[in-house]
C-alpha cells in the first residue's frame, strides 16, 4: 500500500470538521450549529467510505459547517439508505449513495422498504470510477473478441465471479453476457478478497470489477484486461479497450458512480444551497486530483442530469435483474 493510501485511510478513520462560518450560503441553513450528518452505508476502510470523507472535508469547507460522517453498513447500503429517506427533513442528514443503493438494490431487493427515487431527492453526483471486465492468462485469449469466441464454442461450460450476490459485479455481468450473446454461469463470492484469487487460479473465467483492485496483477501479468465499460479509456489500464471500441452497445454511461441524496421534502432554499455548495466541489481541481489518486474522477454535472442517469439505470437494470432472475435478501 502507497504512502498517499495508507494516509487517506488514516483520515478517514477520523470525523470532518470545518469552522462554522455564516456567509455566502443563505442563511436558511448557514446560521446553524448543527452538523450535517452524512450517512454512509458501508464500513469504514472501503472506497464508499474513503469517497465520502474525501468529500465531506470539501464539502465542510464550502456549506460552512461541520459535517460527521456516519457509517451505517448492512444489507448493501439499504440500512443507510432507509435511514436518511425516513431521517430528519431539516437538511441535518445526508446520503452518501453508492451506484449499487440507488439503481441495483430497488431491482434486487424485494424487501426494500423505501424507493431512492420517491423517497430522496437527488443533491448531486459527486465520482465515479471504471468497470473493468477481466480474465486471467492462462485462459489463452488474449481479446474480449477471442473470450467471446471460447465462450460459444462452451457453452455453460464457463464461470464468472462476483463478489456478491446482487452487486455490481453480478448485474453488469448479466448484462454482458445478454450483449455477448454467451452462456456462462455466477459463482458468488463474499467480496473480491476471496474472489480474485479463484479467478487467477481459472476457478472462474471472468469478472467485472474496478481497476483499481485489478491493474497490479494485470500489470504483473496474472490477469488481463479485456474491456473497459464506457466510451473512454482507464488513466490506470490505458491499453485495455472500451466496449464502444469494440462495438458492444448500450455499455458507454456505465460507471462506479457516488453522489449525494436528501430525504424527500427538503426545504427548497436549503436543497438549493447544498446543490450549489456540491457544484462548486466538483468543480474544484484540488478535489478531482485527490480522486484520480483513488483511480476515480470527479463527475461535474446538474441535479437533472443526475436524476436522468438514476432514472435511466434504474430502468436498464430492473430489465437485467427480471431477465436473469436476480434477488437478492
Amino acid at each position: 500500500m502507497s504512502t498517499g493510501r495508507r494516509s487517506l485511510l488514516k483520515f478517514a478513520s477520523v470525523a470532518v470538521v470545518a469552522p462554522c462560518l455564516t456567509m455566502g450560503w443563505g442563511t436558511a441553513w448557514a446560521q446553524s450549529s448543527k452538523p450535517i450528518t452524512l450517512v454512509v452505508g458501508y464500513a469504514p476502510g472501503g472506497l464508499s467510505d474513503l469517497m465520502g470523507r474525501l468529500f465531506a472535508a470539501e464539502f465542510s469547507k464550502t456549506v460552512g459547517r461541520q459535517v460527521v460522517v456516519e457509517n451505517r453498513p448492512g444489507a448493501n447500503g439499504n440500512i443507510a439508505t432507509t435511514a436518511v429517506a425516513n431521517g430528519s427533513k431539516d437538511g441535518d442528514i445526508l446520503l452518501f449513495a453508492s451506484g449499487a443503493q440507488m439503481v441495483l438494490n430497488p431491482n434486487v431487493y424485494p424487501s426494500l422498504q423505501v424507493k431512492p427515487m420517491v423517497d430522496l431527492t437527488p443533491v448531486g453526483m459527486v465520482g465515479q470510477g471504471d468497470f473493468i471486465v477481466a480474465t486471467n492468462t492462462s485462459l489463452g485469449v488474449k481479446s474480449m473478441t477471442e473470450f467471446i469466441e471460447l465462450a460459444k464454442s462452451k457453452p455453460g461450460q464457463m464461470n464468472y465471479g462476483t463478489p456478491g450476490l446482487g452487486s455490481f459485479g453480478h448485474v453488469l455481468s448479466e448484462l454482458i453476457k445478454e450483449r455477448t450473446r454467451i452462456n456462462v454461469k455466477a459463482v458468488h463470492y463474499r467480496g473480491a478478497a476471496l474472489m480474485l484469487p479463484e479467478l487467477m487460479a481459472n476457478q472462474v473465467q471472468f469478472v467485472v470489477e474496478g481497476p483499481t483492485l485489478l491493474k497490479e496483477n494485470i500489470a504483473a501479468g496474472k490477469l488481463r484486461g479485456l474491456m473497459v465499460l464506457g466510451s473512454q479509456r482507464s488513466k490506470l489500464v490505458p491499453d485495455v479497450p472500451t466496449s464502444s471500441e469494440l462495438g458492444l452497445k448500450g455499455l458507454e454511461g456505465i460507471s462506479n458512480w457516488f453522489g449525494v441524496m436528501a430525504p424527500k421534502g427538503l426545504a427548497a432554499p436549503t436543497l438549493a444551497s447544498y446543490r450549489a455548495a456540491l457544484q462548486k466541489v466538483t468543480a474544484s481541481p484540488e478535489f478531482a486530483a485527490k480522486l484520480e489518486a483513488n483511480g476515480m474522477s470527479s463527475a461535474a454535472t446538474t441535479p437533472e442530469e443526475f436524476s436522468k442517469k438514476i432514472a435511466n439505470e434504474t430502468q436498464l437494470f430492473k430489465q437485467v435483474a427480471k431477465t436473469a432472475n436476480i434477488v437478492a435478501e
